[in-house]
């Protein structure tokens, strides 16, 4: 399943592997929490959507860009007006499972606040090694998070501190070279728009992928896949305008 998602990156899947194998044996959590680290459209959010498929478990994303608010995570107590659980079991709700794999997506974007608590803090107690014993303010009791597998995504370490990152297990997604790009094109994203757009007979080149890429110099094939699909919709829009189309696209066999 990492394969059919991920071009390369054999380290990391390794180490997914064995993450996984031990969470499976063990029947419980095992060990820190797994932090995927790099930089943006490198696949992080992906390999968490993975593992959680080939696990047979319900992804719940939960963004943290922005939250400066610990009663977010932590949920408000029920003499307040308004009150409601946190995110954490919101997602076990949303989820229906006390056995979800929960993404904390982007903590290096969390903020804190003077007067609602730092959700960094909040986390350390969710991410300890005993989660069987975290309270949400607004149920008022102990709950038992031990079977839920928590994976963090992150674009940067510096913003994090030494104590959250001593709780996390570290994994780093390198970025992608000007080779991994070209098979990504060819054996991932192409292949999955002209499916998606209902092209399949439409084939893109070689000197045009190592132009595309030559747009887009970011870490991640984001921006790539962004532009393969503005090229997706001008083959549609020029069969479907009729703005002198050619005969090619027409009949349903291009080469771009």
């Amino acid at each position: 399943m990492l394969d059919s998602s991920h071009y390369a990156m054999l380290e990391v899947k390794e180490k997914v592997l064995r993450y996984m194998a031990c969470q499976k044996y063990l029947g419980k959590n095992y060990g820190a929490v797994m932090l995927l680290a790099g930089p943006p459209g490198v696949g992080k959010t992906s390999i968490a959507v993975s593992i959680a498929k080939a696990m047979g478990r319900p992804c719940v994303k939960i963004s943290l860009a922005g939250v400066s608010d610990a009663l977010f995570l932590r949920g408000t107590q029920t003499v307040f007006n308004n009150a409601k659980p946190g995110r954490i079991v919101d997602a076990l709700v949303h989820g229906k499972s006390f056995c979800p794999l929960i993404l904390l997506d982007e903590i290096d974007k969390m903020g804190s606040s003077i007067e609602h608590g730092c959700p960094e803090n909040v986390l350390l107690d969710i991410l300890d090694s005993d989660r069987s014993k975290f309270v949400d303010n607004y149920l008022g009791f102990p709950l038992d998070l031990s079977n839920v597998i928590f994976v963090a995504t992150t674009n940067s370490l510096e913003p994090l501190s030494p104590i959250l990152q001593d709780r996390l297990d570290i994994v780093e997604l390198p970025p992608y070279t000007i080779r991994d790009k070209k098979q990504i094109v060819k054996g991932y994203i192409w292949p999955k728009l002209i499916k998606e757009y209902q092209i399949e007979q439409v084939d893109i080149e070689e000197d045009a992928i190592e132009e595309l890429i030559a747009l887009c110099p970011e870490e991640g094939v984001r921006d790539l896949e962004r532009i393969c699909r503005k090229i997706c919709e001008s083959v549609i829009s020029l069969y479907q305008l009729g703005v002198n189309p050619p005969a090619d696209i027409a009949s349903g066999r291009a080469h771009i």
